[in-house]
């Protein structure tokens, strides 16, 4: 039921008198207000967790460059080997490593971006929980390109490990190893 309070009258007060009042019944008295808050509370909450999901995910994936970039660095030993010895420079090395990894992380961050604004765009535009208030699609740019930065460095910082070790690779030793 619904219970209309007078405008001096304070809704969380009147809650608690009427509560105390049929207590023996089990009345639960909650003003609009605390309602209202309760779902932006819980709304909040399943947001957080998505958010939390997400970056999981974003760990993930640069930990997972990293280590397909240092498996990259351990298959390609020789061929490093002989671009040394050819006379490729240590920095050159390098930044080829990091130009792949970089490469790879562009088209992720690319590629899920789109998605993720597809996916979005469409849960607002066909979503029936706002009603008929216009609510319209809006992106926060600099908030997203913020994070697509962090991502692409985040990645070339992990990558920078395995391309060191690349860069480190002393030709002659490299051409001397034999593979298991």
């Amino acid at each position: 039921h619904y219970v209309v309070v007078s405008e001096q009258a304070d809704p969380g007060v009147v809650a608690a008198k009427l509560e105390r009042a049929f207590l023996p019944n089990g009345l639960q008295a909650r003003t609009f207000g605390e309602v209202v808050q309760e779902a932006l509370r819980s709304q909040e909450g399943f947001f957080n967790l998505i958010e939390g999901y997400l970056a999981l995910g974003l760990f993930v994936g640069i930990a997972g460059l990293g280590v397909v970039m240092v498996r990259a660095v351990r298959e390609r030993r020789r061929q490093i080997g002989v671009l040394r010895a050819l006379g490729l420079s240590a920095g050159a090395v390098r930044t080829t490593f990091l130009l792949e990894s970089g490469l790879v992380a562009l088209e992720g961050v690319l590629i899920g971006t789109v998605l993720a604004l597809a996916t979005s765009y469409q849960l607002v535009v066909n979503s029936t929980a706002f009603g008929d208030t216009g609510v319209s699609f809006a992106v926060p740019w600099t908030q997203l390109a913020v994070l697509l930065a962090g991502v692409l460095v985040a990645s070339l910082v992990v990558t920078l490990i395995a391309a060191d070790r690349a860069a480190a690779i002393p030709p002659a030793a490299a051409l001397r190893t034999v593979e298991e």
